[in-house]
């Protein structure tokens, strides 16, 4: 009979310890959310930022020239896992410059 409430209470308690662990791993979970969505406007932001450079540079073909010198040093610090997604983020960035640069040399 000892026994039985000996392992019951363990069991309590080693349930209330993965409730504890699993409330704190929510908050994590929740922090990081956050997190993310901070760095998401942030990143947003700076786009929208280097688009009104581009578009109201005087040369855009300096700021293309630029960029595409500067990618490979921003390149050589994205981790393995990350580098598909900076890839297509830089393609998509590179687009829009070459279509400045386009638009700029047209009649």
């Amino acid at each position: 009979m000892e026994d039985d409430l000996r392992t019951g209470t363990s069991a309590v308690a080693a349930i209330q310890l993965l409730e504890v662990a699993v409330a704190r791993q929510s908050q994590m979970l929740r922090s990081l959310a956050a997190e993310v969505e901070r760095n998401h406007a942030t990143i947003a932001a700076l786009i929208a930022l280097g688009q009104a450079l581009v578009e109201s540079h005087p040369r855009p073909s300096a700021v293309a020239k630029s960029f595409l010198d500067q990618i490979d040093l921003v390149g050589s610090v994205v981790t393995d896992g990350h580098a598909e997604r900076y890839r297509d983020d830089i393609q998509k960035i590179n687009r829009f410059i070459l279509d400045v640069v386009n638009r700029s040399h047209r009649p």
